[in-house]
């Protein structure tokens, strides 16, 4: 993923200047948001999906343990 530097430099490897500048910034850091925040909703779900597997996992073995008994 781009760091905001990287989205800087690459802006003055390609020559834009003034309004064309802070529109290629504008885009690109609001691209590099984006990625963020699905990065960020992907991590949550992984761990809500490892959170029910745990649950049903422990509700599992609850449930042997009364069957025993």
């Amino acid at each position: 993923m781009a760091t905001i530097e990287e989205i800087v430099k690459k802006a003055d490897l390609l020559g834009y200047r003034g309004e064309k500048r802070e529109e290629y910034l504008k885009q690109e850091f609001q691209l590099l948001e984006e990625r963020q925040e699905k990065k960020e909703e992907a991590e949550r779900q992984e761990k809500k999906e490892e959170a029910e597997r745990q649950d049903k996992k422990e509700e599992a073995e609850r449930q042997a343990i009364e069957k025993k008994e």
